[in-house]
Formats: structure tokens, C-alpha cells, sequence
């Protein structure tokens, strides 16, 4: 939460570097503290720590460089068309391949994902970003036709990286806090990876 809300601040250059010195000491301390308490694998700690760091608070927190982008001023359009399409893929994926799905996609990790639920998910989202590049001209047409295929695999991809933990960890619910949409990390599993790249691409765009 604290390298959320900080990256939040820092973002919008409300601070600066030095507010990220308070989270460099918390991760130090919990490394040398393994050293006074008993574990059977502190490596594994370790790992689980640096995991839940990077991948949940630090992949979640780019989302705010992302509504600065554009401007000193924060616009958080482009993080609502990241959930947007990420909506739109899941159902479009959803539809098409409880229809016409018969290609796995990646069996070994998730089952039920098909290879025509994935272009159709894909389709949607396509459909959708040549509509707002007629109307949101920021990006251009094929920035938006990019930006939807960049989010849809990178969304891909972290639903089959969450269902890959739950399946090491032999859970099928990621948590009880939503009872029937399998925990929170399971309604932010596609945000999660999808944050990264669309700030790799964004940063490059506006580099320019």
C-alpha cells in the first residue's frame, strides 16, 4: 500500500525520490528479520516477499505514471481504457468461446481458455479502439489499434500467470474476500501484467 500511494505522489510530482527511502528500509528490515525468526525456507519467503512487492504494488503502481503521461495534470482516461478493454476482452473472450471454442489455449495452466475465445476477445476490443480513435483523438488510429492488442495479450497472459500460482498452490479461489468471483487477485490478474506494458508503450509514445 505504501509503494502504491507513494508511486501515486511521486507520479504527480507531488514529492520526490526521497519518499521512496522509507519502503527501501521496510523491505531490508523484513530480509534481515528472517534471520531471528524461525523458517524451514527463508529463501522461499524471500521469493514470496520480492513477488508480491514487484508484481502486485509495483506492476499496479505504474498505472499512475501512466495518468500523468500526457501532462503535469493528472488525466486518468488512458487507465480507464486499460480496465475498459480488459472488460470488454474478458466477456468478448467469454462469449466466443463458450460458443465456438475448441482449440485449447493452454491446457497445462487453464483448461477452459480456447484460442477462439481469445481472437474473439481480441476482435471486441479492435472494434472498440477503432471507434475512439474517431472520437478521442490523442492517439492516433493504429496508437489505438496497438494499444488494444498490447493490452489484450498482456491481459492474456496474467489471467494464465494467476491461474499457473493457483494451480502451484493446489487452491481454486485466490481469496474468500468476493465469495463467487475467486478472490481479489483473480478480478486483477489481467490489470496486473497489462500495467507494465501499456506504461512501456505509453512511455515510448510520449518520448517521442
Amino acid at each position: 500500500m505504501y509503494l502504491f500511494f507513494v508511486s501515486c505522489l511521486f507520479a504527480g510530482h507531488y514529492v520526490g525520490s526521497l519518499i521512496y527511502i522509507p519502503y527501501i528500509l521496510l523491505l531490508l528490515i523484513l530480509f534481515i528479520s528472517s534471520l531471528y525468526v524461525r523458517n524451514s525456507n527463508p529463501v522461499v519467503q524471500w521469493g514470496q516477499i520480492c513477488f508480491a512487492q514487484f508484481y502486485f504494488a509495483g506492476f499496479l503502481s505504474l498505472l499512475s505514471f501512466v495518468a500523468y503521461m500526457q501532462s503535469p495534470e493528472y488525466k486518468p482516461f488512458l487507465v480507464l481504457m486499460v480496465f475498459i478493454f480488459i472488460w470488454l476482452n474478458d466477456t468478448g473472450a467469454y462469449l466466443v468461446g463458450t460458443w465456438i471454442g475448441k482449440h485449447r489455449l493452454f491446457v497445462s495452466v487453464s483448461p477452459l481458455k480456447s484460442w477462439e475465445g481469445f481472437f474473439g476477445g481480441l476482435v471486441v476490443v479492435f472494434i472498440t479502439a477503432l471507434v475512439l480513435s474517431h472520437f478521442f483523438m490523442e492517439l492516433s488510429l493504429y496508437y489505438w489499434l496497438a494499444f488494444a492488442i498490447i493490452t489484450v495479450i498482456s491481459a492474456t497472459y496474467g489471467d494464465l500467470i494467476e491461474s499457473l500460482v493457483k494451480r502451484t498452490y493446489g487452491v481454486k479461489d485466490s481469496g474468500k474476500m468476493l465469495p463467487g468471483h475467486g478472490g481479489v487477485f483473480d478480478r486483477f490478474d489481467s490489470v496486473l501484467l497489462s500495467a507494465p506494458f501499456v506504461y512501456i508503450f505509453f512511455r515510448l509514445i510520449f518520448l517521442q
